[in-house]
């Protein structure tokens, strides 16, 4: 088990703050937070492998680990962005469903879901390295 803290936390003050907070509570993981119009601590779609380099610095400098990024991306997006800048670490997907029974899916219809999103996620080349 890891022992994390979100950004999404300060979405109301800057990353260098957050991070702060988050270190001196005494957490080693952060997971950062990129939700447009919410929590806008990095904005994937606009970063580099130079930028991933400079935020990676930014967490270890205060004795931090990246543990995930949080965002609202679609996911051919993501991998892409993941690609670009070289992340090798965890991804995690949550399930977002819309239409006739998106207030309240059945066990049945997550299941697809997840399925479905599992699939896609390595015809889009995103690999388990386990």
């Amino acid at each position: 088990m890891i022992l994390s803290c979100g950004t999404l936390s300060y979405r109301q003050e800057g990353l260098q703050r957050a991070l702060e907070g988050i270190a001196r509570a005494g957490f080693p993981w952060v997971e950062i937070g990129c939700v447009c119009g919410y929590c806008e601590h990095i904005t994937p779609e606009t970063m580099d492998a130079a930028d991933a380099a400079r935020l990676e610095d930014q967490v270890a400098r205060l004795g931090l680990k990246i543990a995930s990024i949080a965002g609202h991306v679609d996911l051919p997006a993501m991998a892409a962005i993941l690609k670009r800048i070289g992340y090798q670490g965890p991804c995690s997907l949550e399930i977002e469903f819309r239409g006739p029974d998106s207030q309240d899916p059945s066990a049945e219809i997550i299941d697809r879901g997840v399925a479905e999103s599992f699939r896609y996620m390595q015809e889009l080349g995103l690999e388990d390295v386990t």
